[in-house]
């Protein structure tokens, strides 16, 4: 994952530009007690650009963040299934042996032997 772009850096430099000669321009907007609606839009666009930066800087940092980390050791994997598994192994032994779960496929106890046609 990328990084801020370097158009999206110079579009919030340019943002910030603008507000700042508005301020310098404008009379309201200089005292910082009012501002008109010029410079209060100058203001959300800017506030707007520096937040996609914030976000795009965050991504980036994500994605080297989980490159970096490593997989989940084997052991931690086993430790996550590890009960059900030994659950399992002792409804297993409990079981009587020839029994059969249910839902299971019927086993014949005897072995059938194919008939052969007589010559």
């Amino acid at each position: 994952m990328p990084g801020p772009s370097a158009r999206l850096l110079a579009a919030r430099d340019r943002a910030r530009a603008a507000v700042n000669q508005h301020r310098t321009e404008c009379g309201m907007c200089r005292t910082g007690q009012a501002r008109c609606s010029v410079g209060r839009e100058l203001e959300i666009r800017m506030g707007h650009t520096d937040a996609t930066v914030r976000l795009a800087h965050e991504q980036h940092e994500s994605a080297l963040r989980a490159a970096a980390a490593p997989s989940i050791p084997r052991t931690q994997q086993w430790r996550r299934v590890a009960a059900d598994v030994n659950r399992l192994d002792r409804q297993r032994r409990q079981q009587p042996l020839g029994d059969a779960l249910l839902g299971s496929p019927l086993v014949p106890e005897k072995t059938l032997r194919p008939q052969h046609p007589a010559r």
